[in-house]
């Protein structure tokens, strides 16, 4: 791989959540999640070699908490961070097993606007990830793809979720999907939300037809998470034509929490993209570290992760 790279400049949009975790055994754990996991992933991995800046707003309740727990690493800028007069997004996720979970979101976090984008156009890596479903507007989202030259990571995730008056998720088509997958570069979904936007269950050989069209609506990778099983990559080659590539996963033990497992995927990809110029290569480093944040629950773990797994995972 590439070592040496330019240092660069990566806005992450999305929302900060507080997540109350109720794993199979009751076990709770509680901390920051959401976007969380993408930043702390993505400081770890890119030391010194990046400038993280978060871009969302935190409700008054968990605003200094995220302010002391995102300035412990020096490579992340604050001055994304808005304070607002609700509540924060507060997320109670009980697993059934490791691979399955109620959620359950209370609180009022509002859209991102433009101009709280609009200091951050000059970035050259825009990560967007759909944490609440409503993180930021397409018309939003659109006109950063017109007006900025950043290159735009864009994980669906929670697009695909809507809520019901009790607070609880259920997977839904996004009106206007299509839209949403024009404005990517690269473009990160699961299986689930894949057959959630195409309105139908998928077979192998189906998802990889499926990932072609998405393909086709503007980005230049597409890469459907498969839990445990690893990653399908599709992706243009020199010559425009599309190429697939089943990246399979290492077995890790033992699964604690797969909670942020896609959040730290993301991160991962982006890093190793940034540093090796590889989708290969970066789908494989995903895997890896998404694997590894499932052995443990919470952040804290995030924090072992170090420019070296970059370089030689």
């Amino acid at each position: 791989m590439r070592t040496e790279f330019k240092p660069v400049r990566i806005a992450v949009i999305g929302t900060l959540c507080w997540d109350r975790i109720i794993r199979p055994d009751k076990t709770v754990t509680e901390s920051f999640g959401g976007i969380a996991y993408t930043i702390l992933t993505l400081a770890s991995l890119l030391e010194s070699k990046a400038e993280i800046i978060p871009i969302c707003n935190v409700g008054r309740d968990r605003y200094p908490e995220a302010i002391s727990l995102l300035k412990k690493s020096p490579d992340i800028n604050l001055a994304g961070l808005t304070k607002i007069k609700q509540k924060n997004n507060f997320v109670r996720l009980t697993y059934k097993n490791t691979q399955h979970r109620d959620e359950i979101l209370e609180g009022g976090v509002p859209a991102l606007e433009f101009d709280q984008v609009k200091p951050f156009l000059e970035v050259d890596y825009l990560l967007a990830n759909f944490i609440s479903g409503w993180d930021i507007e397409l018309e939003t989202l659109q006109k950063i793809r017109k007006k900025s030259k950043a290159e735009i990571y864009l994980d669906l995730h929670s697009l695909t979720l809507g809520i019901d008056d009790k607070g609880r998720r259920f997977s839904r088509n996004p009106q206007g999907w299509e839209e949403y997958v024009a404005c990517a570069d690269y473009l990160q979904l699961n299986q689930t939300e894949m057959e959630t936007i195409f309105g139908h269950k998928l077979k192998e050989p189906e998802l990889s037809q499926a990932a072609g069209k998405l393909l086709a609506l503007g980005p230049e990778i597409v890469v459907v998470t498969l839990s445990d099983k690893g990653c399908l990559l599709t992706c243009r080659r020199s010559d425009k034509k599309a190429m697939t590539e089943k990246v399979r996963s290492k077995p890790v033990s033992p699964v604690l929490d797969t909670t942020g497992c896609g959040d730290v995927f993301g991160a991962g990809f982006l890093a190793k993209l940034i540093a090796a110029q590889d989708p290969v290569q970066a789908a494989d480093f995903a895997n890896y570290v998404a694997g590894l944040k499932a052995t443990f629950s919470g952040l804290e773990g995030l924090s072992y992760f170090t420019p070296l797994d970059l370089e030689f995972a």
